[in-house]
Order: structure tokens, then C-alpha cells, then sequence
């Protein structure tokens, strides 16, 4: 009796010890109980949770495991052997144990909660979201399995829903700051920015030091446009979590956007070390911008797509018809279908396709911004399909459920994309094209649309999907871009009379140090020459001027150029005389738009499909002598056409002339081609066929 006696106040001493977060004292005691009672439960299960919380799992696991077999109906111990489980991602054990402790305590919310928490570790977001409402019915004011079921339905795209749940959790905990940040990235989804930067900054309030907010909300500030305050926080960010990869990654995009390329090696260095080593993954749109080879683009897209895959836990299978569709149904998914490049391109091309084969759905999972853009769309389509307000499981079980036979991913890995939809396959045969200048590296994406430059032979390992090359350009061209019918002056535009204007209009991200390097290297010996750029952001404008400083320039030959609504914009392309180019992501849209207008541009070409868009565009407009294949070559082209105004008003005047001829602006060829094209990946699937690569002949 008196032994009894003193080892249960030995255990209330230890647990005492434990709860006050003294564990050395407290295990020391629960050691010495064991030496004198090896098989006493609690002391058993009571050591294994604080083993589980020095990270040594698997003693945790073997001492719960024995005070489980001494005392085998207590649910408790089976939540605590589940956590340790959880510590060594033996996932499916720990949901066992969990499974077992609601066998032993039906009522008892904290299982079905611990449930919830393996399930979602599985991936397996359905189920994680009925054990968090069991727990929750049996526990209303749970505000834990709350903030948890938030969590399970924003990974299952239903962000209103997730909304709801994280501000019930708030309710009940409204100084947690784990919720305001979650809402944060509820709302983020919602496009609510403004909402979403209030909660990512009351969750920093509650913990100054909460890395992931700082990061979240610097992912809010650079969406909204300031790049300033954006850069400051992920800084901020990386002197909380240095080995936070996706801070560093949109520190760097950022910095590239305002063109500060001094403090940017060592920035970018480490992120390509970490991506190339293993140690992150990386956004595979990211790396377009950075020095990095199409292997390694490759590797990142089939990383991204592996992790994309594995958050959904189904996938559509598809059996053949016997009888060919009446019409096929082509469906174009897509975040842009607003005042975006992509929208500008497609312009004409649901109104083109041939209605009586082909029956057009375009399928918006981006938002509304109502302009003349999206309201075309809708007019030109057979149907506009809105999927932002669905999951993604309930989109793709909608894109099946309208029997879509070929689904066009116009979006890739950009910003807006909803990947998850394509991975759980709704269509038989799914596409990239346009949207996205890569590979998705996806085993559930049969094809990407090309051309002959864009990837030829050689190149095509390259890409996971099956090369389809059209026979001239893979890009289509709206005819009816608008432009003004005023053309300013170069006075209008603070430009001067009688200079060689070079003009650059893409966005400054991918304006590198080397190319500006070079493009101060062509100033230098075209003295009487300006270089025009598109004024993207205030920062951006003035380091350029700096850089421009560095290199020896007068800034005031760098001039800006002020956002203006498309019509105007592309006028001001007859003021220009020559379009540069960057490199390693090429003009897309923009070296369209100068093309169309008439002003010839100057490309280099690499190895990577952006470094090869705008090689394809000039040869489809019959000018293969504005394709360069290095820096040098590529400085003295520009310097020859500068200095021989006949040469270049001979350019001018063949782009001028042949516009309406030349296969970049042919959209009606462009669309019986890819109609052509569509035909035979269903037919190929129809046979049983794998997916096989293949040119389309020419229509």
C-alpha cells in the first residue's frame, strides 16, 4: 500500500512537472517509477508523449505501444500513439489508431478531430472535412477542428466555405493568430485583398514573429501593386524563416519587376541552389525569368505537377464511344478571359472556329473585370461556363458532366491557375497551349501545341507532353487588335524628332541585367538613339535611369512610357523604329502587337520555349533575318538597322505591306489547323492510342 502511495504522488510530482513544460524533471520521474514498475501505463504513455515531443518518434511510438497492451481501451492513448505515428508520416497507422480510439469513445470530438488531422495528411481532403464536422457536432465551440475544417475546404477549392468556418473559429479564439492567418489566405483566394491584408496583419499583431503571415501578406502587397512595402516584408520574411524558398522566390520576381539587379546574384544563386539540390521546390513561372536550362524547367513543371497531383484523390477515367461525336466539344480553360495578353490573342478565336464540327465552351475560373475583353468571349463562344463559384472537384465534375472532349488549358502554371481540375482529368484529352511558354511536366496533360522553332525535333524530350507543331506558328492573332486611329507625336510623347527610337514595351520582369547591359552597348554606339520602355512601376523607372547612369548612358535617353488604354498604346508602335527584345523570356503578346502595327523587332533565341516565341512569330512574318542567335549577333543587327534607315524602312514597309498575308495573322488558317489538330488527338484516343506527338499538315 504505502509503495502504491508513493509512486502516485511520484506521478502527480512528474506530471506537475509536465504540465508546467519542466519535461527533463518530468521524465527523469517517469524513468525512475518505470525502473521500479516497468509496466505502469501512465508512466508509459506519459513518456512517450514528451519522447514525441523531442522528436524522437519512435520511442514514443514503442512506449505508447506498451502501455496500450497493458491497458488496451483507453482511447486517449490511441489519439497519443496516432500523433507519434503522425511524427514519422506513417500516415495510415496513425488513422488506424485514431479509427480505433472513436471505436473505444464514440463521443469524443478530440478523436474525430485527430482523425481529421491523418486524413488531411493523406491528402485526403473529403474525408478530413466529415471528421471535422463529427467532432464539431459533437462539439460546437471546438474551435480547433473549426480552424481545421477552414483549412480542409480551402484545399478543396471552396474558399466561401472556408471563410466561414475560419471566422466561426474566431468567434470562439479571436486571439489566434494561426486563424486570422488562414482567413488571410481564404479571402486572398476570394480576391479580397484588401480583407486579406487586415488578417494577415492582425495575425502579425497577435505574433510579430509569425513568418508564414509576413510572407502571406507580402504576396498581398506585390498583387496590389506595391512593390516597396512588398520587398520590405519579404525581407522581413527571410530574417524570420531563412529557409523560406517561396519568400525568397517572390522576393526575387519582385526585385526583378523593379529592376534593382545589384543585390540580385547572391538572391538568385541560392534559390537555383536549393531547387537544383532538392532542398525546395520551386514556382515553375518563376523560372522562366532565371538562368536556367529547359532540363531544369522540365524537372520543376514535373515536381509541381507530382505535387499537384498528389492533392487530389481521384482521377476521371474515360472509355471511347463507338460512334464519332456529332460535334466535338472543345472547352478552353482559362483565369484570363479579362484585359489580359491571353484575351487579346484569342480574340477571334471562338468566333472562328466551324460550328458545325465543333461546339465552343469557354470555362472561366478567373474573375469578372467587365470589360469589352470578356464580354466578346462570351458573345463569340457556344458557352461561357463560370467555374470560380465550384471547387475544383465539383468544376472538373461539371467540364465532365458537359462531355467536353478536348479541354485547352489557357492558364498552365500562371498566375490564377487551378491546376487541380486538369489533374483530376474531366476530359479525355487535355492540352496546353499559349498560355503557359512550357512544358507542365504532367502526366495528366497529353499535348502541348507548338511549331517547328518553338520546339523542334531535338528539343522535344524536353517537354512530358506529346509535341503537336503547327505548321507555321503555334500563337493566333486577333486581326481586330485595336489601334488608334490618331498617331501621337514623338513631342507627344517626350520623345525627340529626329532620334533612332528603340523601344522595349514588356513588363520589366523580364528586363535582365545582361540584356540591359547590352541594350546600353547599342546605345553607345547609335549615339543619336533612345531607348523607350513601358513605364510598369515607379521603382522600375528610376533604377533603370540609375542603371543606365552606371553604364556610362545619359538617363534622359530612357524614357517612359505611361500605361495607356490598348488603342493608343499600340498607335504609339508607328512612333517607334525598332522593337528589342529580352532574353531569356521573349516578348509574346508584345512582339505581336509591334509586329502588327508595323515595327520590325529584334530577337535573340534560346534553348527554352520563352526564349523562342518571338523567333517564331518573326518567321512566321517572313523576317528570319530579325532572329539572332547570341548577344553579339543579336547588338549587331539592331546597330545596322539603326544606322541604315533604308534597310529598316525596307523592313517596315515588307511588314507594312504583307500583313494581312503572312501566317502570324492568318487566325482562320491558324484555327482549321488547330481544328485539325483537336480531330486527331481524338481520334488517337478513340482507337486506344497512346498520345503520340505529330505535325499538323498544313490546311
Amino acid at each position: 500500500m504505502d509503495l502504491d502511495l508513493n509512486l502516485n504522488q511520484q506521478l502527480a510530482t512528474a506530471v506537475s512537472h509536465h504540465q508546467a513544460g519542466h519535461l527533463d524533471e518530468a521524465a527523469e520521474i517517469y524513468r525512475v517509477l518505470l525502473d521500479v514498475q516497468p509496466n505502469h501505463p501512465d508512466a508509459l504513455h506519459l513518456l512517450g508523449l514528451i519522447e514525441n515531443r523531442r522528436g524522437h518518434a519512435a520511442e514514443a511510438v514503442r512506449l505508447i505501444k506498451q502501455a496500450i497492451v497493458l491497458r488496451p481501451q483507453v482511447a486517449n492513448f490511441q489519439l497519443s500513439l496516432a500523433d507519434a505515428l503522425h511524427a514519422q508520416c506513417q500516415y495510415a497507422a496513425a488513422e488506424q489508431a485514431c479509427r480505433k480510439a472513436i471505436q473505444l469513445a464514440q463521443n469524443n470530438p478530440e478523436a474525430h478531430n485527430h482523425l481529421g488531422v491523418m486524413l488531411k495528411a493523406q491528402n485526403r481532403f473529403a474525408d478530413a472535412e466529415q471528421a471535422y464536422r463529427a467532432a464539431i457536432a459533437l462539439k460546437p465551440d471546438y474551435a480547433e477542428a473549426w480552424n481545421n475544417l477552414g483549412n480542409a475546404l480551402k484545399q478543396q477549392g471552396r474558399p466561401s466555405e472556408a471563410e466561414q468556418s475560419f471566422r466561426q473559429a474566431l468567434a470562439l479564439t479571436p486571439q489566434s493568430a494561426d486563424v486570422w492567418n488562414n482567413l488571410g489566405n481564404a479571402l486572398q483566394h476570394l480576391y479580397r485583398l484588401q480583407e486579406a491584408e487586415a488578417a494577415y496583419r492582425q495575425a502579425l499583431a497577435l505574433r510579430p514573429a509569425f513568418a508564414d503571415a509576413c510572407y502571406n501578406l507580402g504576396v498581398v502587397l506585390g498583387e496590389t501593386g506595391r512593390l516597396s512595402e512588398a520587398i520590405d516584408t519579404y525581407v522581413h520574411a527571410l530574417q524570420l524563416d531563412g529557409a523560406n524558398s517561396a519568400a525568397l522566390d517572390e522576393l526575387i520576381h519582385l526585385m526583378l519587376r523593379a529592376c534593382l539587379w545589384d543585390v540580385l546574384p547572391p538572391l538568385v544563386d541560392e534559390l537555383l541552389r536549393r531547387f537544383r539540390s532538392g532542398e525546395s521546390d520551386l514556382n515553375s513561372f518563376s523560372l522562366l525569368d532565371l538562368p536556367a536550362t529547359v532540363a531544369e524547367q522540365l524537372q520543376c513543371a514535373q515536381r509541381n505537377a507530382a505535387r499537384i497531383q498528389a492533392n487530389v484523390q481521384m482521377r476521371y477515367e474515360h472509355t471511347p464511344p463507338t460512334d464519332w461525336p456529332a460535334r466535338i466539344k472543345i472547352g478552353y480553360l482559362s483565369y484570363d478571359y479579362r484585359q489580359h495578353p491571353v484575351a487579346f490573342l484569342i480574340g477571334e478565336l471562338f468566333a472562328l472556329h466551324h460550328r458545325k464540327e465543333f461546339e465552343v465552351f469557354a470555362l472561366a475560373i478567373g474573375p469578372d473585370d467587365h470589360s469589352p475583353t470578356r464580354q466578346n468571349i462570351k458573345d463569340t463562344c457556344d458557352h461561357f461556363v463560370d467555374l470560380v463559384p465550384l471547387s475544383r472537384t465539383e468544376a472538373a465534375a461539371k467540364i465532365k458532366e458537359l462531355g467536353i472532349h478536348v479541354l485547352v488549358d489557357l492558364t498552365g502554371y500562371t498566375t490564377g491557375a487551378r491546376t487541380e481540375i486538369l489533374a483530376l482529368h474531366p476530359a479525355p484529352v487535355q492540352v496546353n497551349w499559349l498560355g503557359y511558354p512550357g512544358t507542365m511536366g504532367a502526366a495528366y496533360i497529353e499535348y502541348i501545341i507548338a511549331d517547328l522553332t518553338i520546339i523542334p525535333p531535338e528539343l522535344a524530350c524536353y517537354y512530358s507532353e506529346a509535341v503537336v507543331r503547327m505548321p507555321d506558328c503555334y500563337q493566333i492573332n486577333d486581326r481586330r487588335r485595336p489601334i488608334a486611329e490618331h498617331t501621337p507625336s514623338r513631342a507627344d510623347c517626350g520623345l525627340p524628332e529626329d532620334a533612332v527610337v528603340f523601344c522595349s514595351f514588356n513588363h520589366t520582369h523580364k528586363i535582365t541585367a545582361e540584356m540591359f547591359a547590352l541594350w546600353m552597348q547599342i546605345l553607345q554606339e547609335t549615339p543619336n538613339s533612345v531607348l523607350w520602355l513601358l513605364e510598369s512601376n515607379a521603382l522600375a523607372s528610376d533604377n533603370l535611369r540609375l542603371a543606365a547612369q552606371a553604364h556610362g548612358v545619359d538617363p534622359a535617353r530612357i524614357i517612359m512610357a505611361p500605361k495607356k488604354p490598348l488603342p493608343e498604346h499600340m498607335a504609339r508602335y508607328r512612333v517607334a523604329d525598332l522593337a528589342l527584345d529580352t532574353f531569356p523570356y521573349n516578348s509574346h503578346t508584345t512582339a505581336s502587337d509591334a509586329l502588327w502595327v508595323g515595327c520590325p523587332l529584334i530577337t535573340c533565341m534560346g534553348e527554352t520555349f520563352a526564349s523562342r516565341v518571338a523567333a517564331s512569330l518573326l518567321r512566321a512574318a517572313h523576317l528570319p533575318e530579325c532572329v539572332a542567335h547570341s548577344f553579339e549577333e543579336y547588338a549587331a543587327l539592331v546597330i545596322k538597322l539603326a544606322t541604315n534607315r533604308e534597310l529598316l524602312s525596307s523592313l517596315r514597309a515588307r511588314l507594312t505591306l504583307h500583313r494581312s498575308t503572312v501566317p502570324l495573322f492568318d487566325a482562320p488558317t491558324l484555327v482549321r489547323n488547330l481544328e485539325s489538330a483537336y480531330v486527331r488527338m481524338l481520334e488517337q484516343w478513340m482507337s486506344g492510342e497512346p498520345p503520340r506527338g505529330f505535325d499538323v499538315r498544313a490546311q
